[in-house]
C-alpha cells in the first residue's frame, strides 16, 4: 500500500472537510462495487476500465497551465527593463556634475592662462542636448514598468488556473489514497473467500490505481513548483515596479534641480520642452514629492544661497539618483537569481 503524499501546510488546493467527507463517501462506494459486485455487471467492469484513465484530466490541466507558466517565466520583461536601465544609467553619468569637476572654475590654458568660456552654462546647455535621449531613458523605463503590470495580471490570471486544476488533481489523489487503503484492507477477506476477485483486483486494479496515484503524486509536486514560479515572478515584478518608480521619480527630482539651479547660477531658463510629457507622467504619481521640490526650489531663489551650495544639492540629486539606479539593478539580479532557484526540477 502506498503511503499517502504528505502536503505542505502551505498547500496549493488544500481540501476543506466538507469535501473531504464527500470523497471518502465516493471511494467507499466504488470500493463496494469492486468488493462485493457482480464481477460480470457492467458496474464492477467499468471501474476496472476507469482505472486506467483516472485522474487523466486532471493531470492534463495541470501540465498545460505548468507549461504556460515556464514559458512564462523564460518571457519576462527582465531583458526590458535592462535595456532601459542601462540607456539611463549612461545618461545620468553623462550628465552627473561630480564628474566634471569644479563647475565654477574658470577655465585656464595649462591651468595658468585663463582661456574664458563658461562650465556651468556649457554643462547645462548638454541638458538640452540629451533630453532626446533622457526622454526614450525614461519611456522605456515606463514601457517596463506598463509590461511588468500587464504581467502580474496575467499572472493572478494562470494562478487561478492553475490553483483550479490542482484542486481536481487534489481530489482524484484522495480517492485514489483512500480506495488503495480500503482495498488492501478487505483483500485478506477474498483471499480466503474469493480468491479469483482478489487475484482480478490485484492485477487489474489496485497495480494500475498505484502508478496512477505515483503519476498524480508527480504531476502535484510540479504544480506546486509552478505555483512557487508564479508567486515568484509576481513578486519580484511588484519589486522592480515599486524600483522603477523610485528611480523615475529621482530622475525628475534631479532634471528639477538642474532646471532650478541653471537659472540661479546662469540666469538662464532651462526649458526642457521634449520632456514636458515624460515629466507630466512622473507627477502624476510623485505630486507630493514634486511639492516639496517646488518649495525646495523656491527658497533656495528667494535666499539667493551661494553657488557652492546650489551645485552640492545638484551633485546630491545625482547621487540620490546613482544610488536608486543602482538599487533597481540589483533588485533585478536578484529577481533574476530567485527565479532561477525557483524554476522546475522535475525528477
Amino acid at each position: 500500500m502506498l503511503n499517502k503524499t504528505t502536503m505542505p501546510s502551505n498547500a496549493l488546493a488544500p481540501l476543506d472537510p466538507q469535501s473531504i467527507q464527500q470523497l471518502d463517501q465516493r471511494a467507499q462506494q466504488l470500493s463496494e462495487v469492486l468488493v462485493s459486485g457482480d464481477r460480470d455487471g457492467p458496474a464492477f467492469n467499468e471501474q476496472l476500465r476507469a482505472v486506467e484513465y483516472f485522474g487523466g484530466e486532471a493531470m492534463r490541466r495541470v501540465a498545460e497551465s505548468t507549461s504556460r507558466t515556464d514559458r512564462r517565466r523564460m518571457q519576462t520583461s527582465e531583458e526590458r527593463l535592462a535595456s532601459a536601465l542601462g540607456e539611463l544609467k549612461a545618461q545620468a553619468e553623462g550628465l552627473d556634475p561630480a564628474a566634471r569637476g569644479d563647475l565654477l572654475a574658470p577655465r585656464k590654458l595649462f591651468g595658468l592662462i585663463p582661456i574664458g568660456g563658461n562650465r556651468l552654462g556649457e554643462y547645462f546647455a548638454e541638458y538640452r542636448q540629451s533630453q532626446r535621449s533622457l526622454n526614450d531613458a525614461l519611456r522605456s523605463l515606463y514601457d517596463a514598468e506598463d509590461d511588468l503590470l500587464k504581467e502580474n495580471i496575467h499572472i493572478e490570471r494562470e494562478k487561478t488556473a492553475l490553483r483550479e486544476a490542482a484542486r481536481q488533481l487534489q481530489q482524484y489523489l484522495h480517492i485514489g489514497q483512500a480506495m488503495d487503503q480500503r482495498l488492501e484492507v478487505r483483500l485478506p477477506e477474498l483471499d480466503a473467500n474469493d480468491p479469483a476477485r482478489a487475484a482480478q483486483l490485484r492485477d487489474r486494479f489496485l497495480f494500475p490505481l498505484r502508478q496512477r496515484i505515483q503519476d498524480l503524486q508527480r504531476q502535484w509536486l510540479i504544480a506546486n513548483q509552478a505555483w512557487l514560479v508564479l508567486e515568484t515572478l509576481r513578486n519580484n515584478n511588484r519589486e522592480l515596479i515599486q524600483g522603477i518608480q523610485r528611480a523615475t521619480r529621482t530622475t525628475v527630482a534631479a532634471l528639477r534641480t538642474a532646471v532650478t539651479a541653471a537659472q540661479s547660477l546662469t540666469r538662464q531658463q532651462l526649458i526642457l520642452d521634449e520632456l514636458g510629457e515624460t515629466l507630466a507622467r512622473a507627477d502624476q504619481t510623485t505630486r507630493a514629492a514634486a511639492r516639496e521640490l517646488d518649495t525646495e526650489s523656491q527658497r533656495l531663489k528667494t535666499r539667493g544661497e551661494d553657488a557652492q551650495r546650489q551645485l552640492a544639492g545638484l551633485q546630491q540629486a545625482f547621487g540620490e539618483l546613482r544610488g536608486e539606479l543602482a538599487r533597481l539593478d540589483q533588485g533585478r539580479r536578484q529577481g533574476v537569481a530567485r527565479l532561477e532557484e525557483a524554476q522546475f526540477k522535475p525528477d
